[in-house]
């Protein structure tokens, strides 16, 4: 796949939106997407325009739409007014179907927050905060021009000379299908289930373990790091960053209702698993994944709220770890500038 660069247009409504934008921008960076964004690449000195109009030969340009942006644009004003004219021009000079103009609802109604030619285009929305991950998730697809579903390949019309279709081919795919999840089922809800989630539970548990202590000792980090065996569940802290994972709903014979926790927060919190700390420290946000099992009886765990995304053990370790150390160092980097 080709490297694909994005502008993002905003407007700085408030500090908070011009971080969240900053995030956004990190995020999408560290999943492949090259952005031009003003934080990155203007400093005292350079032409705003020349950025504005390098920053439309970009691949994809989002738009981050809110009340502001909206007003902003319409009226020609500013830094946003000017780049709205350039997505216009573009706007008029694409094809219906091209999407290279990517819409993104951040806060008020869409009547509200789309500038007068973006509103026929479909938006997509990152107004919740504790759906971020799965919205990012979602607008990487659509920057790498990936659908949102994969269509499935044509097939073959059916012979309507017969008077009998057939049908054995709908039947075996469906009695395979039924076998598959019947035998996934039993084994969920019975004591080998309970192993396997319990297994993979611990073995990510020693994976964020061991790489923290690679950091530890050959990059100098320092994590303040709790497990608790009995909680199977890990929380490590750095000076700003705080990830607590932890599992819930197994029993003795059944890991029908078995879930991992993944608790991301700003700052730390203390380092005792049997006090409750919700409340105490702002949530960068708390998913939930289901334990389930692929089609080769694999352990994987599917995010509540977003079915499309399953990870394996290995993976949830890496994004455990990856939040915390990654924007621990974007932090510092931004204090020593």
């Amino acid at each position: 796949m080709k490297k694909i660069k994005a502008f993002i247009s905003y407007t700085w409504d408030s500090p908070e939106h011009k971080e969240w934008v900053l995030n956004l921008a990190n995020r999408l960076v560290e999943n492949g997407i090259d952005i031009i964004l003003d934080q990155y690449d203007l400093s005292v000195g350079n032409e705003m325009t020349y950025f504005m109009e390098k920053g439309m030969t970009a691949d994809k340009i989002v738009a981050i739409m809110t009340p502001t942006y909206k007003k902003k644009a319409d009226n020609r004003d500013g830094g946003a007014g000017y780049e709205y004219s350039l997505i216009t021009k573009e706007l008029f000079d694409s094809k219906p179907d091209q999407t290279r103009i990517i819409p993104v609802l951040r806060a008020g109604e869409r009547k509200e927050s789309s500038p007068f030619f973006m509103q026929t285009k479909i938006s997509h929305d990152m107004r919740k905060n504790e759906k971020f991950d799965s919205r990012l998730f979602e607008l990487i697809k659509i920057l790498a021009d990936q659908p949102p579903v994969i269509k499935p390949p044509l097939g073959k019309l059916p012979d309507f000379e017969d008077k009998i279709p057939d049908v054995e081919k709908t039947i075996s795919d469906f009695q395979q299908k039924e076998s598959f999840l019947k035998n996934k089922n039993r084994i969920i809800q019975s004591e080998k289930g309970v192993k396997l989630f319990e297994d993979s539970v611990n073995t990510i548990v020693e994976q964020i373990s061991d790489t923290l202590e690679n950091y530890k000792s050959n990059f100098g980090l320092h994590f303040h790091i709790k497990k608790d065996h009995r909680l199977t569940s890990i929380l490590f802290s750095t000076v700003n960053y705080t990830f607590y994972f932890s599992s819930e709903g197994i029993y003795t014979n059944s890991a029908q209702d078995a879930k991992l926790i993944l608790n991301f927060f700003r700052g730390p919190v203390g380092l005792d698993q049997g006090i409750d700390y919700d409340g105490q420290q702002e949530v960068i946000y708390r998913s939930k994944y289901k334990f389930d099992l692929d089609k080769e009886m694999n352990p994987i765990f599917t995010k509540i709220d977003n079915k499309n995304i399953s990870l394996q053990t290995k993976e949830i370790s890496t994004i455990a770890v990856r939040e915390v150390v990654v924007n621990e160092i974007k932090l510092r980097e931004d204090k020593l500038d």
